[in-house]
């Protein structure tokens, strides 16, 4: 399955990652998602994406950093299922 880093999405602008054909992670971090201005962007932008049928999963800091285990569990049962490989709305 590819990964790709820093993938720019027309309409959206730069994802942290996106995996196979539909799903994409975001990773926040407070320093730069706890404005409240970002926090509405990054709202909006979760939903131009989920219009066009990308899945968008936002991991912080703390669940990466913190918690890599059993946020890597969840993450591998989410891959598990193929979500990744839906084809995207149009």
């Amino acid at each position: 399955m590819p990964v790709s880093p820093q993938v720019s999405i027309p309409g959206v602008g730069r994802v942290d990652l996106k995996l196979g054909t539909s799903w994409i992670i975001e990773c926040d971090s407070a320093s730069f998602h706890d404005d409240p201005a970002q926090y509405h962007r990054d709202r909006a932008r979760d939903l131009r994406l989920q219009a066009r049928r990308y899945m968008v999963t936002r991991l912080t800091w703390e669940q990466v950093f913190l918690d890599w285990e059993a946020t890597s569990t969840q993450l591998l049962t989410i891959l598990r299922r193929r979500d990744h490989r839906r084809p995207l709305a149009g």
